[in-house]
């Protein structure tokens, strides 16, 4: 999977999530709430294509070890990943409020480790309207045009 078509998947998972659950969106249901959705979505698309890929939320293991960085427990709100391998494709953290410096932090940690490498990391903020990826060593913005804000 190019990073170009990851990307496409990202927004037009969040579009999905926007288009059929905006109850959860306006009525500012719990983050994890909403990252359940979005996961369910995107594994309908990943899984049924790339059967050795699954999509987990709230996901801390490495192997059967407990995933760490810098000694500290990580628990990522999504990953699309091969269970089991050292192959991780994607991390997003997600944010209905301001931007998390600690988990775009974590989130940069995860790409750059040698042991993790993951290939695709997100930041998604509802509040700030914006889906950031980190690339060549700085985040982008790939789309702002969510149409939820947490007023």
């Amino acid at each position: 999977m190019s990073s170009e078509y990851i990307d496409e998947l990202i927004v037009s998972t969040l579009k999905e999530v926007e288009n059929n659950d905006k109850f959860l969106l306006y009525k500012k249901a719990h983050e994890t709430t909403i990252v359940s959705r979005f996961a369910h979505y995107l594994a309908n698309k990943i899984e049924s294509d790339y059967n050795d890929y699954r999509v987990d939320i709230e996901y801390n293991r490495d192997e059967s070890q407990v995933k760490r960085l810098v000694d500290k427990i990580v628990r990522i709100d999504l990953v699309v990943h091969k269970r089991g391998a050292n192959y991780n494709l994607v991390a997003i953290e997600f944010k209905k409020s301001n931007d998390s410096l600690n988990d775009k932090k974590r989130l940069e940690n995860l790409f750059n480790e040698r042991k993790y490498k993951y290939k695709n990391v997100y930041f998604i903020n509802f509040k700030k309207n914006k889906i950031e990826k980190y690339k060549s060593g700085k985040w982008i913005i790939i789309n702002q045009k969510i149409k939820y804000i947490n007023k």
